[in-house]
């Protein structure tokens, strides 16, 4: 079942629809996954996003949603136990529809964060969640520029036009969504832990571009060695998916250069914090 049109007879340019006073449906991420429906939600920083979108069983099926309450949830840091709860309303319930509002100035962090709809029964017992990244694209103006989606596919020049054996993306958004949370891990992961990073603070965006496009190029790499099959028919010869070993290859450069990095920025933290100065008597000789 695919995904509900935004389409409407009143259209703000690509980005918007409008469907009521001071309200206007954003379009959903436009190359999400068609395997696992699993979302990446764009919205503007400390703006008011309006949407619509399904929510899914394991097995790709709409969930029945008759008789249950939905909650929009969204994690604000790894480290902090504080999160979001925002009311959903089900349109069709026997299909898993339903709208999210969010109003202005609710999610002002940019950058990459764990979200979730979360169904609860008539008793008010959780019995069911559906995991989704929301990306929150930062302001022209503002201080903190996250890695974002759209910028890695930019380094990639992942766009269907440009893949002419594909015509489609080899990426979807969640798949660089994932990656983008990978170097992280690695970074809070390595020794010595001289700060703790999340997902939409990593203060170093061109290791962190770099590592998530090796991310990218090892999930791929991964693909290709799994469905590799020559094969041969009327006197032609196919072998399209005989590109793991390249895959990975760049996918191994790529991350031996952040783990390099990754090093030599906490061997720099770690000397810079071992100096101290203190008073003493003698400060004014």
């Amino acid at each position: 079942m695919p995904y509900p049109s935004t389409q409407s007879s009143i259209v703000l340019g690509p980005v918007a629809v409008v469907v009521g006073a001071n309200r206007h449906k954003i379009p959903a991420s436009p190359y999400r996954s068609k395997a696992n429906y699993l979302p990446v939600d764009q919205v503007a920083q400390d703006g008011a996003s309006f949407f619509r979108t399904q929510v899914f069983t394991p097995d790709n099926n709409p969930l029945n949603i008759v008789d249950m309450k939905l909650r929009y949830v969204v994690r604000q840091s790894l480290f902090s136990d504080s999160y979001i709860e925002i009311d959903v309303t089900v349109v069709r319930p026997d299909y898993g529809e339903i709208e999210i509002y969010i109003p202005p100035n609710i999610l002002s962090d940019p950058g990459l964060h764990l979200a979730g709809i979360q169904v609860y029964n008539l008793d008010n017992k959780l019995i069911y969640q559906t995991p989704r990244y929301l990306e929150i694209t930062p302001k022209i103006n503002s201080k903190n520029r996250p890695v974002t989606v759209a910028e890695i596919r930019m380094a990639l020049r992942d766009y269907p036009e440009c893949n002419t054996l594909l015509n489609d993306v080899e990426f979807s958004d969640n798949e660089i969504a994932y990656c983008i949370t990978r170097p992280i891990d690695a970074w809070n992961s390595m020794s010595p832990d001289v700060g703790q990073y999340d997902i939409h603070n990593f203060p170093w965006r061109q290791a962190h571009i770099n590592a998530t496009i090796g991310e990218l190029m090892k999930i791929a790499a991964y693909h290709y060695f799994r469905n590799q099959l020559p094969y041969s028919s009327g006197g032609l010869s196919v072998d399209d998916k005989n590109k793991g070993a390249a895959y990975l290859q760049m996918a191994e450069q790529e991350l031996a250069k952040f783990q390099v990095f990754s090093q030599e920025k906490k061997f720099e933290i770690n000397i810079m914090g071992g100096f101290a100065w203190l008073p003493g008597p003698y400060d004014q000789v």
